[in-house]
């Protein structure tokens, strides 16, 4: 008897479905390098994005030439009872005994910039800016820098809601990666954060803050491995920047009258020297 020996199943064309997984196994993805690895940003974002201090040389920094949308400010809508100005129908306000000069602030502004590009810093013009964002010269409240690029807040303020669009077009329009935009009910502003160093950060918990907005802030963090510290502002300040501000990798200036203990505790413990105020 004679015997036939079956082909081999490698011999037989493969059929689409089968060459169509072949082919995807074959050029697999490439999880790493990491996102922030500067080669691979470079290759694909065009550039190192971000940063990973508070303390570092300035290489682009984001302004804001304060215009026409300060034209909101009417000087009939003063709050006596408050010496200052404010609609709380349209939702503006302005804290002060008289209202800003537009041309004082665009002189300030104007030799600020003048200052920044002599030291080689790229500076770069929010765009779209318009009425009634009165507060769009405070660039550092819709936009938190990270390594690797930039998370957009979410602001509190009515007069304020709006910031993130103009911040998202003009970091989008650079080519800067948005690692997050904060949503749903979350509150977060950029001058409610702070980076102590490459792995440790601090975000205050105020009016301007709140547990949803640091969550989705968190998510990010952690992800690149850096721990987020949480601190409570007292009463009705905003910030954390006016009550601590890192100058060096091992330098803060504080004010310990405005911060909780628990907070300076851990910078001391850290080894982190403060200036008092």
């Amino acid at each position: 008897m004679k015997h036939i020996k079956a082909p081999s199943n490698q011999s037989l064309p493969m059929t689409p479905a089968e060459a169509y997984q072949a082919t995807i196994k074959m050029f697999g993805s490439e999880p790493e390098p990491s996102f922030e690895t500067p080669d691979r940003q470079e290759k694909i974002w065009g550039r190192k994005w971000g940063c990973d201090n508070d303390f570092g040389k300035i290489r682009s920094i984001l302004v804001h030439r304060p215009g026409a949308e300060l034209s909101i400010l009417d000087p009939n809508k003063r709050i006596e009872e408050l010496g200052t100005y404010g609609d709380r129908e349209v939702g503006w306000y302005w804290q002060g005994q008289e209202l800003p000069s537009v041309a004082d602030m665009q002189q300030q502004h104007d030799g600020m910039v003048d200052v920044l590009k002599s030291e080689g810093i790229e500076v770069i013009e929010m765009q779209g800016v318009a009425a009634p964002l009165l507060k769009s010269c405070y660039t550092r409240d819709p936009v938190i820098v990270l390594d690797g690029g930039a998370v957009i807040g979410r602001m509190g303020p009515r007069i304020r809601q709006g910031e993130e669009l103009t911040a998202t077009r003009t970091l989008a329009g650079l080519g800067m990666p948005i690692l997050r935009t904060v949503t749903g009910t979350g509150m977060l502003a950029g001058g409610s954060y702070a980076r102590i160093n490459k792995t440790t950060a601090v975000v205050a918990r105020s009016v301007r803050g709140n547990d949803e907005g640091i969550d989705q802030l968190r998510d990010v963090l952690e992800r690149s491995g850096v721990d987020l510290i949480v601190i409570d502002m007292n009463g009705y300040l905003l910030h954390i920047d006016r009550v601590f501000v890192m100058l060096d990798k091992d330098l803060a200036m504080v004010n310990q009258s405005q911060l909780p203990f628990s907070f300076i505790d851990f910078l001391e413990k850290f080894g982190d020297r403060a200036a008092v105020l």
